[in-house]
């Protein structure tokens, strides 16, 4: 149910890999996951560290919150670290992930992420959305960080095995969660 677009036709030099969200217009959010608190600016590019809107639940309701993603700034602690993405293979096992797997799972609306594209020495983007343009969630989970951080929450992108209609652009994809298993989520 994923397309892609063709490639947006410019080489990006010596880029890191990183899914960029492309921010549902607040239309469609309203329409999806209730109104957000405040305004909503669509965004594009929404990249790792950037503050980004995500839907969990505290205390059985659902809510809105403005989380950072990933925090790549770490203190001797380690505490407040967090990756941008999270293998869906290892999360619940893995240290860093293991408690928010359990308690603090998210959904990051989107609707659709850019992927980059490595042809012999440049890279290019390619947006990948769903073949209808609908919105849809990412699934993610998130954690508190500690006092002295610039941001009080961040949250992780969950990835799997990318379907076979990409894999040529790259071997992992943002795991979506369907509507029907929002609230289970």
């Amino acid at each position: 149910s994923f397309a892609r677009m063709t490639p947006i036709g410019y080489p990006l030099m010596r880029h890191v890999r990183k899914i960029f969200l492309n921010q549902p217009s607040e239309e469609a959010l309203n329409r999806k996951f209730g109104v957000p608190p405040g305004p909503t600016t669509p965004r594009y590019n929404c990249a790792p560290g950037q503050i980004h809107e995500v839907v969990s639940q505290e205390g059985g309701e659902t809510v809105w919150t403005r989380m950072q993603w990933g925090n790549q700034i770490s203190s001797s602690s380690r505490a407040d670290f967090l990756p941008i993405n999270a293998r869906s293979e290892t999360v619940a096992s893995k240290p860093t992930f293991c408690d928010s797997f359990r308690e603090k799972r998210c959904l990051i609306p989107a609707d659709g992420w850019f992927e980059w594209q490595l042809i012999e020495t440049q890279r290019y983007p390619h947006f990948v959305r769903k073949k209808d343009h609908s919105t849809f969630a990412f699934a993610g989970t998130w954690k508190e960080l500690p006092p002295e951080s610039l941001h009080r929450q961040a949250f992780t992108i969950i990835t799997r095995s990318a379907p076979p209609n990409l894999m040529h652009l790259h071997h992992r994809a943002p795991a979506i969660i369907p509507e029907s298993d929002w609230e289970k989520w």
